[in-house]
């Protein structure tokens, strides 16, 4: 289902955290509170910069272009997405469960997410 940012915020704003099969190419979630949040089978292109997304969820989705600068991942899932020019640049990760992820055709270890913490794109 292809959503515009305003329809994901209004969203958000009324309390969902359960999204699945939703498609936003481009936006702004920059500060956003998305603790908890599960994104399934999604294709985002945000701006997450900064936001809460402790034990949040994103699972076989296409996250390229996400960008994920200071964020705070702590305890989340990133299981099975695609990371194409997805930027975790100063992204908290404590205990993040990080699992199925590709850059391309190159599958993604815990220790490439912690590389990508530390560079930025």
């Amino acid at each position: 289902m292809d959503l515009t940012i305003e329809q994901l915020k209004e969203m958000i704003n009324k309390g969902n955290k359960i999204f699945t099969g939703i498609s936003v190419e481009e936006g702004d979630l920059q500060n956003y509170d998305l603790y908890g949040c599960i994104f399934e089978g999604c294709t985002l292109g945000l701006n997450f910069s900064n936001s809460n997304l402790r034990e949040s969820k994103f699972i076989n989705s296409n996250l390229k272009t996400c960008y994920f600068a200071g964020a705070d991942l702590s305890g989340s899932t990133i299981e099975g997405n695609m990371l194409c020019s997805t930027d975790f640049y100063r992204a908290k990760i404590d205990k993040v469960i990080f699992k199925n992820n590709y850059y391309h055709s190159n599958k993604l270890e815990l220790r490439d997410l912690e590389r990508m913490v530390k560079e930025s794109l």
